[in-house]
């Protein structure tokens, strides 16, 4: 082979990736592997590169300066000359956006750093053999087509020659014609499946049957594979084949290698054929290979003459192409998968910062009302009928309050007290308070194991328990049935794993399972929905599974639901586990009597109600207060005469100065001044944000008049001491 001929037929691939060093570690990976490399330091040098000398295939780095890879996969794609070359992206993201984004604009693969060797290598063969398929073809069927009709006209020529000739021209004729036809099948399926992104994978397998059978003489055989992303295996037979019989035939097939016989009776062990098995004389099976994992098989059986290694060779093409066909559909499910969760997570994050702005406005209603309550209750003769009415009003506060935190938690505004836990006590716990209220009809089986701890807040662990069986006590309420808990331990692989933000590893299983109604696939779309309810009015908010979704994403875990109508429902819920060596926190109830002062205090808020509340509230514990209803004539105040205030009390969300803007102007001309914020938002952003800005506590509203008193005894108290 010429050094001209040799350099055709290596594939040459365009690397490009303004680092240096990742360009020069997938280069050398590429050389040593028989490719032909040249890369590119940015976008325009790649583009230059790829229309003066199209490449056979094109991985490109998405993040680089001045032009970034999906500018430059969009100049490739709307250019004649360059459109129909691959692009893999390359990035050290694995960000759900970034993936669909760079499949939107034509890019055929996505790799994320750090690469491994194996599947680089392995994705870009399989990138070059769907390219190279077409053109391959083409020239095979060229070169055929020519070489048939030499021969027919040498043929033709030659009948005068010995009857032994004239067979050997014919037999090799109809060898050749048998090529032509396997090619012709091969372009008609790589057609069928690079010409668009929706197709049939069982259509393919069916053509691909045909091929096989056509090609071997055969007269049954089937075509299987298996989903990884279903678990499901899927056998599509000849016509002709019963379904117990196919099952039959399948049954000697546990094995990676191809093979074929003649003679299936001396062949095969007679364990591999029960007595019922269908009249079997010659058969041939060829394994589907997808990225080197078994993951299917093509069997043929009683072939009209007996199978040859040209036989083998042409089922062994027929599976190279299904594999690629099999590939190329768990690409698409994947991506379709991934786009249903960003959809779902974007509409779900919309309802919860709209009830996240709710439960805030809410709290500043209820703030007041509490507040107001508890100081007419503490004035109130011990026994009298005002103090009992008070008491209802602060029972229905209270249970008002947790409403706004169910709300809250849904929306993951909700204050945490993570902390490392024993999940299977809380559970159990919970489990206990509930069982007494199932009725005789309902039975129990529970398995809750000591699986080690997880780190979440024990009141939300509780919550969410009692959600979910109470969840599951309401789909059998009419008519009894089974109600299992367990509680176990488990590892979950890569595999095991459909959303991206959760990581393989070590978990503990939740798992609420009923035998009630069942839901079908439209109810499950919609279940973790705020208010979303299938229950009489009187049984249910909707908040319930809600509330469940986002205690799970808060605490980093997932929420898998399988369900169907008549047949019960199954919540598994996944928590990462902790390491060995984290212990739980004990709680300490504090019984001391409320403190009291008389230092000067400011209060700002811009709710009128809220700041008549506190100021009541403070001055009948012996402060001095000052008010105001915006933070710019608070700033006034303070610069007016910054040393006359001991604390400040403000609200982080006020119209034309935030809490946090107004503590930080406060800070920056009296650093020593102590600064509680309050709000009706919990969100962890907002907290971390007000302590990286100096300021000392953050109270949820609405806040209990002991809370209140004893924050600002502690924060007055630290300001001495220093």
């Amino acid at each position: 082979m010429s050094a001209s001929e040799n350099k055709t037929l290596t594939p040459n691939i365009l690397i490009v990736d303004d680092t240096f060093q990742n360009l020069q570690i997938l280069a050398d990976m590429l050389t040593q592997s028989g490719y032909s490399v040249t890369g590119a330091p940015d976008g325009p040098t790649a583009l230059m590169i790829a229309r003066n000398n199209p490449p056979d295939l094109i991985l490109l780095d998405i993040r680089m300066p001045d032009m970034d890879g999906y500018e430059v996969c969009k100049d490739l794609k709307s250019d004649e000359k360059t459109k129909n070359i691959p692009v893999i992206f390359l990035s050290a993201l694995d960000e759900l956006q970034d993936k669909i984004r760079g499949f939107s604009i034509g890019g055929a693969d996505y790799m994320t750093k750090p690469f491994q060797d194996e599947e680089v290598l392995a994705r870009v063969k399989n990138h070059l053999n769907l390219q190279n398929f077409p053109k391959e073809l083409e020239a095979k069927n060229f070169r055929l087509q020519a070489e048939i009709t030499a021969r027919i006209k040498a043929e033709e020529s030659l009948k005068i020659y010995s009857d032994q000739l004239e067979t050997l021209v014919i037999q090799r004729t109809g060898e050749l014609m048998r090529e032509n036809s396997l090619n012709a099948c091969l372009a008609s399926v790589s057609a069928r499946f690079l010409s668009s992104a929706e197709y049939d994978i069982a259509k393919v397998a069916d053509l691909i049957l045909k091929a096989a059978m056509d090609l071997s003489g055969s007269f049954e055989g089937y075509v299987s594979d298996s989903n990884p992303l279903t678990k499901e295996n899927t056998v599509r037979a000849f016509h002709e084949i019963s379904p117990s019989r196919c099952k039959l035939l399948k049954h000697p097939l546990n094995r990676e290698e191809p093979f074929y016989t003649n003679d299936v009776k001396n062949h095969l062990s007679s364990s591999r054929f029960p007595e019922e098995h269908p009249r079997i004389e010659r058969f041939l099976s060829v394994p589907v290979l997808v990225e080197e994992k078994l993951s299917g098989q093509i069997a043929l059986a009683n072939s009209l003459r007996n199978y040859t290694d040209a036989d083998l060779d042409t089922v062994k093409r027929l599976s190279d192409l299904y594999a690629l066909a099999i590939q190329r559909c768990r690409y698409e499910q994947e991506k379709a998968t991934l786009t249903r969760q960003l959809h779902k997570a974007q509409r779900l994050e919309v309802l919860g910062t709209l009830a996240g702005g709710i439960a805030h406005d809410f709290n500043n209603i209820l703030f007041p009302i509490s507040g107001y309550a508890e100081m007419i209750r503490d004035e109130s003769p011990e026994n009298s009928t005002l103090r009992t009415y008070i008491t209802y009003i602060l029972e229905g506060t209270s249970r008002a309050g947790e409403l706004v935190r169910q709300i809250l938690t849904f929306s993951r505004q909700a204050e945490q007290i993570a902390q490392p836990l024993k999940i299977h006590l809380v559970i159990k716990e919970a489990f206990k308070l509930i069982r007494v209220s199932l009725p005789s009809t309902i039975q129990i089986r529970q398995n809750i194991q000591d699986c080690g701890m997880v780190r979440a807040d024990p009141t939300q662990i509780h919550q969410m328990t009692m959600n979910l069986i109470a969840n599951a006590f309401h789909a059998m309420e009419e008519k009894g049935g089974i109600l299992s808990i367990a509680l176990e331990p488990i590892s979950l692989s890569p595999e095991d794993i459909s959303d991206p933000d959760i990581l393989p590893g070590d978990y503990i299983c939740l798992t609420v399972a009923d035998t009630g109604i069942g839901m079908d696939a439209t109810i499950m779309e919609h279940i973790f929905d705020p208010y979303f309810t299938t229950k009489k009015l009187e049984k249910g908010t909707g908040l319930g599974l809600a509330v469940v979704h986002g205690i799970v994403k808060n605490c980093h875990g997932e929420i898998r639901v399988f369900s169907e109508p008549g047949r019960g429902s199954e919540f598994k819920i996944y928590l990462p586990k902790l390491k060995n060596g984290e212990s739980p926190k004990q709680r300490i109830k504090d019984k001391e009597p409320l403190p009291r002062g008389t230092e000067h205090i400011l209060i700002i808020d811009d709710e009128l109600p809220i700041l008549t509340m506190l100021k009541n509230l403070l001055e009948s514990l012996g402060y001095r207060i000052s008010t105001r209803t915006d933070g710019i004539k608070a700033w006034e105040a303070i610069r007016a005469d910054p040393e006359s205030f001991d604390l400040i009390i403000t609200d982080l969300t006020m119209p034309n100065m935030t809490g946090i803007q107004l503590a930080e102007k406060i800070l920056s001309l009296c650093p020593e001044i102590p600064i509680v914020i309050s709000s009706g938002f919990g969100e962890q952003k907002n907290i971390e944000k007000a302590k990286a800005s100096g300021i000392r506590e953050y109270l949820m509203k609405p806040i209990i008049k002991s809370e209140l008193a004893k924050t600002i005894r502690r924060v007055l108290y630290e300001r001495k001491a220093k």
